[in-house]
């Protein structure tokens, strides 16, 4: 038997029934508010964790991501022919030439040099070909915007460029790394 209850909740929030527990839960409406970590994921997802199986870090990040993804895009369904794609974006930068107004995410040490992980930034789709020119590049100038991590949003891009920028950085280059010559340092 079903009953319907009425709950009040402050602003942004909203009741959720968990089956797990049997209790009603007050949850951020907005699912980045709820997204905060690979655990919340998971969580959210209903997926469980095989910790026997050893990858290496660049797919467990990439596996991460995966998971992060299909709790932020909820369910949402790509076209490879119509609607808009965003790609979450992270950049590096050596420390003496960090934009000013760049947001940083974290640093990292490679080879014995300090750099900065930049995060806030998403792309969609691609622009390529003879059709395409950027003019604040001049009129000579073409590129290609290719992304690995679809989202539904901009929104969502840039908060997993941000929230989870060290993740998209580990699934890309994290396999180059031997040894010590890579480190997080916060």
């Amino acid at each position: 038997m079903k009953k319907t209850i009425e709950i009040e909740c402050p602003d942004g929030y909203k009741p959720i029934y968990n089956a797990k527990t049997g209790n009603v839960e007050i949850v951020p409406e907005n699912i980045m508010g709820r997204i905060k970590t690979y655990e919340d994921a998971r969580d959210y997802l209903g997926y469980l964790f095989n910790s026997e199986i050893h990858y290496t870090e660049s797919v467990k990040a990439l596996a991460k991501l995966q998971t992060i993804l299909d709790a932020l895009n909820e369910k949402h369904k790509f076209n490879l022919l119509t609607g808009t794609v965003w790609y979450p974006w992270v950049r590096f930068f050596r420390m003496k030439s960090v934009p000013k107004d760049a947001e940083v995410i974290g640093h990292f040490r490679y080879q014995g040099e300090k750099f900065a992980l930049v995060g806030g930034d998403a792309h969609d789709g691609g622009d390529a070909g003879l059709g395409f020119f950027f003019s604040d590049y001049g009129v000579g100038y073409a590129y290609s915007d290719v992304g690995m991590f679809a989202c539904k949003s901009e929104e969502i891009a840039k908060y997993v460029s941000t929230q989870f920028g060290k993740l998209v950085f580990d699934a890309c280059f994290a396999r180059h790394f031997k040894g010590e010559e890579f480190e997080w340092l916060d």
